[in-house]
């Protein structure tokens, strides 16, 4: 089956592949306003398809998509983890449907028919890696689709463009650094599925989860955060830890931060991003940074 695509993008950010051919093939093919950042363009080494690992990365991307964005395909030989950071989208995949919203996670059969799409009037932001395994059906059945928010999946992410990006991404070793990433990236993934074994705690942290960025503008005390969801302030500090390797006061400043850069990229000022994302000053904003390496 041919892929079907309406193309509507927005932005583009990143794009690792096979740039001489599928990528650039893409390029020439959209209409995408100048951006106000330089667009990262890596070319994967052939090693990457190769050579042999339990995982190998095949293309990886972070665009933003626009109202009409359509991808329907199947028979791709290879599976793609797609990570939302802003907007939505609708996917349907294994004849079910889901509204994939910032921060959901979700890994796709791409032999499987499925179709990812944009609303009218709607954005999508979101990163994707594709990659390449021996073992699709053991990740299949330990990574079920994240709607709510995964911390983790944003770093491993983050962490597999930065190298890609570096000088190393050309030595004859970096296919199994690549599958090095993606396998803690997966890994991750599989260790908060099981470590919410608790109904009452994945009920619970998904609404913790919900009211911070709900109310990130806002002051959040630990304590009075903890107290209001049940739990004790040091049971709720290591479960919280656990789940999303991140203590609530760490993630919470993280989602601050990425609001601010949200504001940074339309043009806002620093101090007036920071101030309307919860922190005192820009001041302040910095000093998280710094401090968090957020």
């Amino acid at each position: 089956m041919n892929i079907k695509i309406v193309y509507n993008y927005k932005d583009i950010f990143y794009m690792a592949g096979k740039i001489r051919n599928t990528v650039s093939n893409m390029l020439s093919q959209t209409k995408i306003p100048v951006p106000n950042h330089k667009i990262s363009l890596v070319n994967l080494p052939d090693s990457v398809y190769n050579e042999p690992a339990l995982l190998n990365l095949s293309a990886a991307a972070h665009y933003t998509v626009g109202g009409g964005h359509l991808t329907l395909r199947k028979d791709r030989n290879d599976y793609q983890l797609i990570l939302t950071v802003n907007g939505q989208a609708h996917v349907k995949y294994n004849n079910k449907e889901y509204l994939l919203l910032p921060g959901s996670v979700m890994l796709v059969d791409c032999r499987i028919l499925h179709e990812y799409r944009v609303d009218e009037n709607d954005i999508w932001e979101y990163k994707h890696v594709h990659f390449k395994t021996n073992y699709p059906e053991s990740l299949l059945n330990d990574v079920p689709v994240f709607l709510d928010s995964c911390p983790l999946a944003f770093y491993f992410f983050d962490e597999i463009q930065k190298f890609s990006c570096s000088p190393d991404a050309g030595s004859n070793i970096a296919h199994y650094v690549y599958s090095n990433l993606l396998d803690n990236l997966l890994t991750a993934l599989i260790k908060k599925n099981y470590s919410m074994s608790s109904d009452k705690l994945r009920i619970h942290f998904s609404e913790i989860l919900n009211y911070i960025h709900q109310h990130y503008r806002e002051p959040i005390s630990i304590p009075e955060l903890s107290k209001q969801f049940g739990y004790s302030e040091s049971y709720f500090i290591r479960a919280f830890k656990k789940n999303y390797n991140y203590t609530p006061h760490q993630y919470i400043l993280k989602y601050r931060t990425e609001r601010v850069y949200e504001r940074l990229l339309n043009g806002e000022t620093v101090q007036s991003a920071a101030l309307a994302c919860g922190f005192n000053s820009a001041s302040s904003f910095y000093h998280a940074i710094k401090k968090n390496n957020v």
